[in-house]
């Protein structure tokens, strides 16, 4: 073999390599990631609930501060009234708010709110549950003053209301001085000299006195 030859084939070798060197490797596609939250507007909402900002994404993220009411918890010892006069206090605030009720008011919420507030502000207490042990009877009887005052208001817009008041005055007070109903009805004959079986007998002005009488007695 020539030299020639020799020279030619590796020219040729070389040429080989110098191809497969240049040729491209084929790309290897690598998978993306999925993001995390789909592709959309992300809102973002302050301490004040407005909206500050919008980013890509799919989520609200809502960044409120909820602001917990704390209420003063009225812990009552024996200073203060006890269970039985909160209760007698509520049932005259109920009955007081009726009356208005009965006589044309409609805003019950602002009745009770009112009553409340009178009883805060009278006895100057924080709440009415506060008010003192030796001013609870006090605090039930300046209710009651407050309901004589009210009922003539329905006495024309709802007389059978103010008539059941009275009969539930007089047999309340009535058992409170030991009276039972005969000596109640002989009370009525005594002193305003009617012979009844039934109070439902009484016209307005003799029930009205009645009440009075029954109510300036004291228990013997």
């Amino acid at each position: 073999m020539s030299i020639n030859d020799e020279q030619k084939r590796e020219l040729e070798r070389q040429i080989q390599q110098g191809l497969k060197a240049a040729k491209p490797k084929p790309s290897v596609k690598k998978s993306a990631s999925k993001p995390d939250h789909p592709a959309g507007n992300v809102i973002y909402i302050n301490g004040d609930g407005v909206a500050v900002g919008q980013v890509a994404g799919g989520d609200i993220h809502n960044h409120i501060n909820e602001k917990k009411t704390v209420r003063p918890k009225v812990v009552r010892g024996s200073e203060f009234i006890s269970a039985a006069g909160a209760r007698k206090i509520q049932k005259r605030v109920e009955t007081l708010v009726k009356i208005e009720v009965e006589s044309g008011k409609t805003d019950e919420g602002k009745l009770y709110a009112k009553y409340y507030a009178m009883l805060k502000n009278h006895f100057n207490v924080p709440s009415y549950l506060e008010i003192p042990a030796s001013q609870e009877q006090y605090a039930i009887d300046w209710l009651q003053q407050k309901k004589v005052l009210l009922r003539p208001k329905i006495r024309r817009t709802s007389n059978q209301t103010w008539r059941n008041d009275h009969y539930a005055g007089i047999w309340s007070r009535s058992k409170e001085l030991g009276l039972s109903k005969a000596d109640v009805y002989a009370v009525v004959k005594d002193r305003i000299g009617k012979n009844v079986v039934s109070l439902k007998n009484l016209g307005e002005q003799d029930l009205k006195h009645l009440y009075q009488i029954i109510f300036n007695m004291t228990r013997t």
